[in-house]
């Protein structure tokens, strides 16, 4: 799935995603196991796994490239179909303003600017040591498996002297550990060969679609078609397209769980 800043930036002006602070509420255990039972099945028939509510889905460490910030940050399930996100232990000599917030793209204590970042944004960040953000509202985006947010970004909202371009420099980032089960276990997309408003040429791993080029005229309903999914399928193994986007001729769709 093509990833480039101007993609990026559009797809940030277009959702305007602030997920909804909850406070300084008790982290949940960190030992919850991940249930899977039967649940709503998907268009292939194969159930999709339900999550216990508590269970660990990501973990990763923040830290900055001074050494001077850093914290333990735990991603689980809640009840109504939401996640936590837990930062903990927060250790840092900054006294300015801070932002939390996800990353799509991989990121490194080395970050320097988060212009570049595909982000959802929990706002600001309390100066207790342990707080908890709710990961909600953004269903479009998320579809209950938000295991393609690679990172955790805390940026400093102030110029950055080094990097005058830079209004929001990144104070420390972590990099997530996903546990997640497959969310879709019957999402395997077959190509059936082009087709009317589906054109667009298409690569292969290990013999299965990757990815696809979008061609003048398809539109989305077609290519889903074409690989045997439905529209929401595809849109979910491309969280980055705005909801409810149309097909843009020259834009690559990503068909493959593996790079969601």
């Amino acid at each position: 799935m093509s990833r480039g800043p101007s993609r990026v930036l559009a797809t940030l002006a277009g959702l305007a995603v602030i997920a909804g602070l909850v406070g300084c509420t008790p982290a949940p255990p960190h030992d919850a196991a991940i249930a899977v039972t039967r649940a709503t099945p998907t268009a292939s028939g194969a159930p999709r796994p339900v999550l216990e509510p508590g269970a660990v889905l990501a973990t990763g460490e923040l830290t900055s490239a001074d050494g001077k910030t850093s914290g333990h940050m735990v991603v689980t399930a809640r009840d109504d179909g939401n996640f936590d996100v837990t930062m903990s232990d927060l250790r840092t000599s900054i006294t300015g303003y801070l932002e939390l917030g996800l990353s799509a793209v991989p990121l490194t204590s080395k970050v320097a600017c988060r212009a570049s970042t595909f982000y959802i944004s929990f706002g600001s960040v309390p100066t207790s040591l342990t707080q908890t953000f709710l990961l909600t509202g953004v269903d479009n985006l998320i579809r209950g498996d938000p295991s393609f947010l690679h990172s955790v970004l805390l940026v400093q909202v102030a110029p950055d002297p080094a990097n005058p371009n830079c209004a929001e420099s990144a104070a420390a980032a972590a990099t997530l550990t996903w546990t997640m089960p497959d969310m879709r276990p019957g999402l395997r997309p077959v190509d059936s060969g082009s087709q009317k408003a589906a054109t667009g040429a298409v690569t292969t791993v290990d013999g299965a679609p990757a990815s696809y080029a979008v061609a003048p005229y398809d539109v989305m309903a077609s290519i889903a078609e074409r690989f045997g999914i439905t529209v929401d399928d595809l849109f979910y193994l491309n969280p980055t397209l705005l909801p409810g986007q149309k097909a843009v001729a020259g834009e690559t769709l990503n068909l493959s769980k593996k790079l969601r």
